[in-house]
């Protein structure tokens, strides 16, 4: 384990990588990316769902030598370099990958670096459960990314046929005879697991996303942290997670949808973002505006 002295007398920008464990046992990799000069906080990246820590590598760089931050990136259990079995036998769900995981790699951080304030950046899946944590105190800000709650209703045309096919077509057929989702042939990101495709499944054609297992399968939402600065991003271009969709989240935080960025990627000089290139190094345009 890493400890804050142990870093104190080390000029970077370093990366280390380590090794910690949820409470439910689960061994997870991670790694550290370590500024140049005095640290001015903490900052843990949650990443979203079949998105390796690999992706977050240049975003990790630039947040510790150009603002200061330690950087902690991570595979959720049975994902990239968390992967330690095979995808066909694992068990995990996005809830343990939205609640023990993520929960895992803040303490983790937080222990390590207790003396530095603290943020959380949460890509998509990375800030949807936040509210749904335990332990949620001593956030000094949480920063989501492309994060909100949708249901296949909600994406435009044409891109609404693939998520129906998705969820309703292709998805089931080939999670029935694999037992997972091979997202690396189908072109789609990591390989996923079985349970974590069927409630990701289950979520998604929702109309309430999660909200009604909350309370019930799941804990109850209930964000009450008054202190702590939540900011939500969202793309004019993400017909994955469309503006509407983060302001429901927002609701989740206690927040309107007054509290909610909507990027316009034209303005930054940008092509596109989507749903995933807000962490592309080619749109690194976007970067201060989800940290500053």
């Amino acid at each position: 384990m890493a400890d804050g002295a142990t870093y104190a007398h080390l000029r970077g920008p370093m990366k280390k990588v380590e090794v910690f464990k949820t409470k439910d046992g689960a061994e997870l990799i991670g790694e550290f990316f370590l500024p140049s000069g005095a640290a001015r906080g903490a900052l843990v990246i949650n990443g979203a769902t079949g998105v390796p820590q690999t992706f977050y590598r240049a975003f990790a760089e630039y947040a510790a030598q150009e603002h200061g931050f330690v950087v902690f990136t991570y595979d959720y259990r049975d994902m990239g370099r968390s992967g330690r079995r095979s995808v066909r036998k694992s068990t995990a769900s996005m809830a343990d990958w939205g609640l023990q995981d993520q929960q895992a790699a803040r303490a983790y951080v937080r222990r390590n670096f207790p003396e530095l304030a603290f943020w959380t950046i949460g890509h998509s899946l990375g800030a949807m459960t936040l509210p749904l944590q335990q332990d949620t105190s001593g956030i000094d800000r949480v920063i989501c990314v492309a994060s909100g709650n949708v249901s296949h209703s909600d994406h435009p045309w044409p891109y609404r046929a693939q998520a129906l096919m998705f969820w309703f077509g292709l998805g089931p057929m080939v999670a029935a005879l694999f037992g997972y989702i091979p997202g690396k042939l189908l072109g789609i990101g990591e390989d996923l697991p079985g349970p974590a495709y069927w409630q990701w499944r289950h979520w998604c054609t929702s109309k309430n996303t999660f909200g009604d297992e909350a309370g019930k399968t799941l804990p109850e939402i209930n964000w009450n942290q008054p202190a702590t600065e939540v900011k939500f991003i969202a793309f004019e271009d993400d017909v994955m997670m469309p503006p509407h969709c983060v302001k429901r989240l927002a609701r989740d935080y206690g927040k309107t949808d007054a509290d909610v960025t909507v990027i316009t990627p034209a303005a930054l000089g940008l092509e596109a973002v989507g749903h995933i290139g807000a962490f592309s190094r080619k749109n690194r345009a976007v970067w201060d505006q989800i940290l500053l």
